[in-house]
């Protein structure tokens, strides 16, 4: 296999050397060209690539006859500079934005970070979770609680279009706290909207928002009958199986 550069064509392709029982000559390894020689014996050396990538191992080849031949390495490099690439300051942490939903319909957003290969649920009490693989939050928010509410259909007075903003700018109200005999200046609970007669959301927007999908990458975890559904998605909704 040849993997090459079609923005910068001048520099060296690389070639993927896979093989089973019989590996490439000491010719064509040597011949100056950027080669990664690649045994696979078995699925579990498929798994192996998928889940760490294709990096130099430990693991030798043994032939049919149970001995090394030429010492082979699962993986091995070819035709490549060794340099140091100061490998200390490679970092495993990725940041996302994480976005909570839990059964009272109450959510939480923030900036999260984590090892990239230990992405999980960070609460067992969470109904939905999604990470959005950006560091920028702003407008996130926005879009994932639609993303929830359509999955789960749980009220909460943040989705309502009558929570608004406060006259003074000093937080939300709801617009309909004489009618429903709330204090304006009340903190009240935002759940309570799932016994309010008066919740209402804006469909059209709301429907725009999940056209539209969101523009990053993002991970989702969800419980929906008490057990793990994992699903890796791309920029709209139309990539989600339940």
């Amino acid at each position: 296999m040849k993997i090459y550069s079609s923005t910068n064509p001048e520099r060296d392709p690389i070639y993927l050397e896979f093989f089973v029982t019989h590996a490439s000559d000491k010719e064509k390894l040597h011949s100056g060209n950027k080669i990664i020689e690649i045994c696979v014996e078995s699925e579990d050396d498929i798994l192996q690539l998928a889940e760490n990538g294709i990096v130099e191992s430990n693991n030798h080849y043994v032939n049919k006859y149970n001995v090394f031949e030429r010492n082979l390495q699962k993986v091995c490099f070819y035709g490549f500079k060794n340099k140091d690439c100061k490998n200390s300051r490679i970092s495993n942490v990725i940041e996302f934005v994480r976005y909570i939903l839990y059964k009272s319909g109450k959510t939480q957003c923030f900036q999260d970070e984590c090892d990239c290969k230990r992405l999980a649920r960070s609460k067992t009490s969470s109904l939905l979770e999604i990470c959005i693989h950006t560091s920028v939050s702003f407008g996130i928010y926005e879009q994932v609680r639609y993303i929830g509410f359509q999955k789960f259909k749980i009220p909460n007075c943040i989705l309502c279009k009558n929570y608004v903003d406060s006259y003074s700018g000093m937080g939300k109200i709801c617009r309909l706290y004489k009618y429903l005999q709330i204090s304006r200046y009340e903190l009240f609970d935002t759940a309570r909207a799932k016994t309010c007669s008066c919740f209402a959301i804006e469909q059209e927007y709301m429907q725009s928002v999940l056209k539209n999908g969101l523009n990053e990458n993002y991970t989702m975890f969800c419980e929906p009958q008490n057990m793990d559904d994992t699903f890796t998605l791309q920029r709209t909704l139309g990539n989600h199986k339940d």
